[in-house]
């Protein structure tokens, strides 16, 4: 396991703190500039993940719909009196 994070050395007050990723010693505006960076993409795909979670609500949503006009489409194909047709949306002719 390599190290991976903040680290303190020493004992107060004389300690210091040392910055690691993944393994990399680094200073600490580089630690930070990547943890910014991981950050970032962590919500980005956060934000994908959860805009293809709610695209595929919607896809249910509307398939839902197009078998509901199926079935009322199914529905108008019977001869029905100009009343019945009327309840349900059909054209009256």
């Amino acid at each position: 396991m390599h190290e991976h994070g903040v680290y303190i050395r020493g004992v107060p007050p004389d300690h210091v703190l040392e910055f690691w990723w993944c393994g990399e010693k680094v200073d600490v505006a580089d630690f930070n500039e990547r943890l910014i960076n991981q950050t970032k993409s962590v919500l980005k795909d956060t934000h994908a993940f959860f805009d293809g979670f709610f695209l595929k609500e919607d896809i249910n949503e509307g398939e839902k719909v197009v078998a509901k006009i199926d079935q009322i489409e199914d529905v108008l194909k019977l001869p029905l009196c100009p009343k019945c047709r009327s309840m349900i949306g059909g054209e009256t002719t």
